[in-house]
């Protein structure tokens, strides 16, 4: 055959013509299996892989994708899911597999559920760029990851209030060492703002001025606040969210007259390193309660 020289195989026939069509059913059985060796190596769950990937990086290119996802799906695929998946034929993964591979991953690295459902929605990504090669018909329906309910914790009115004043105490009398440098008058006016802007802690910290604009309903002063999304700068990378009426009077009477500029932050807005502001903040809020 070509490519690997002679092949001796015996036929084990006693007549000629018998001999002939085995040696022509040998070989051309041989043909078809190198084919088919072919076809599952072009259309593997690795050659799909890289397609994504592939996608990914136009996407980068067009301001539309952050890098961190192409980071985040690199990693992933090369160190858990290619080692298992990658050689497979993409038509093959379906339902059972992909559960295979999620317990296979949970004993072996003891992932939470919120880590093992990002595998699950890479892999149905890859399978995406198979379905729109018109390789699949369609994604097969994969594992659902049920994550425990943790609710975020809530303050009452009661605690609230206990919050507000033990943070105007701290105000008045800064506590010793480190603390001291600390503006809990700062940290009161951010209290106030987060709770009646109904911000997730993760989004506070890139808040500027230029994302904030007011609203007025029915007398009512309201602010409406373009979050800027982290995770990807599509649809100009911003959620809008609506305030409270208290919220606007904190901002027009206390923020916007300590951090005036367009692109001041809206809290603490001399720290320029926003994953330490975030922890600072967390920090002094334990002191609080």
């Amino acid at each position: 055959m070509k490519g690997r020289g002679f092949v001796k195989k015996f036929t084990r026939c006693e007549n000629f013509n018998d001999a002939k069509q085995f040696a022509i059913d040998w070989y051309e059985d041989g043909i078809i299996e190198k084919k088919s060796h072919l076809l599952i190596k072009e259309q593997s769950f690795d050659t799909y892989s890289k397609k994504l990937q592939d996608n990914q990086k136009r996407l980068i290119r067009r301001g539309e994708l952050d890098e961190t996802m192409l980071y985040n799906a690199t990693l992933k695929l090369d160190a858990d899911v290619l080692p298992y998946l990658g050689h497979i034929h993409i038509s093959k993964i379906d339902y059972t597999i992909v559960d295979d591979f999620i317990e296979h991953l949970y004993e072996e690295k003891q992932l939470s559920q919120s880590s093992l459902k990002k595998y699950v929605v890479l892999i149905r990504k890859v399978l995406r760029e198979a379905e729109r090669s018109g390789v699949i018909d369609y994604i097969p329906s994969l594992p659902t990851i049920k994550r425990t309910e943790n609710p975020r914790p809530w303050l009452n009115p009661e605690q609230y209030a206990e919050l507000l004043s033990a943070c105007q105490d701290l105000r008045d009398n800064p506590p010793e060492g480190a603390g001291r440098t600390f503006d809990f008058g700062e940290m009161y006016d951010f209290i106030v703002f987060v709770i009646h802007s109904f911000l997730r802690p993760s989004e506070w910290k890139l808040l500027q001025n230029k994302h904030v604009r007011f609203l007025e309903d029915d007398g009512i002063e309201q602010l409406v606040l373009s979050v800027p999304n982290s995770k990807t700068i599509k649809a100009k990378g911003i959620v809008d969210s609506t305030t409270t009426e208290i919220a606007a009077d904190v901002y027009k009477d206390r923020i916007l007259k300590r951090n005036p500029a367009k692109n001041d932050f809206l809290f603490f807005n001399s720290l320029k390193d926003r994953t330490y502001v975030a922890d600072l903040v967390g920090r002094n809020f334990r002191v609080l309660v």
